[in-house]
Order: structure tokens, then sequence, then C-alpha cells
């Protein structure tokens, strides 16, 4: 026999993917909980999860985005350009700069994102 595939590799159809989950023809997903060490507020933690799955397995990232400080600088490195008659200096800067690399969530992005 062949051996069950992930529901997540299917295309079939909800009816199908039911039959097909209750004659063990598709393998259902196992949901996991993050680690109580991880935290839910990290980037860059991909890495140690995925290395603590089963093999064939794979990780589902989800993500809640909120408008972070990076953004806001981009956003004034725009008007400024705006402002200077047209180019991109400003925001050739802001793209340049490691600044706003993993940057933390503005005020309106941690309600955003809440």
């Amino acid at each position: 026999p062949t051996p069950p595939v992930p529901a997540s590799s299917s295309s079939l159809s909800a009816g199908a993917m039911a039959a097909a989950l209750d004659e063990g023809r598709v393998a259902p997903l196992a949901v996991r909980e993050l680690p109580d060490d991880v935290d839910t507020g990290m980037c860059n933690q991909g890495g140690r999860l995925t290395a603590a799955l089963p093999a064939g397995a794979k990780l589902v990232r989800y993500v809640r985005h909120g408008q972070s400080t990076g953004n806001l600088a981009r956003a004034e490195a725009m008007a400024a350009d705006k402002l200077a008659g047209g180019g991109m200096r400003h925001e050739l800067a802001y793209q340049s700069s490691g600044d706003y690399i993993d940057c933390p969530l503005s005020p309106a992005g941690r309600e955003q994102a809440a």
C-alpha cells in the first residue's frame, strides 16, 4: 500500500479530505504549540523550531504584522525626499542603514498586533 500523504500536501475537497482521513489515506497534521521557552514576540526562532520537528514535517509560521519603527522611518524618509523636491536621497539612506533590521513595533503597531 501507498503511505499516506500529509493533509497539507493534498488538493482534495473538504469532503474528500474527511473521507481520506477516515480511511487512513491521508495523514492528519500534527498540531504543535511553541515551546514555553520560545518568546512568541521574537523573530528568528525558525531554525531552532525546525530542528525539533520530526523528519518530513514542515514548520508553518503565522505572522500578525503591525507597524514597526522602521515603517515610520521609511515614511519619514519618503516625506523628506518629497519636501526636497524629489529624488530618493533620504529613502536610500534609510535602505542602506542597518538601524531598522528586526526593529520594534511602534505604539500603533503594538495596538495593531494585539
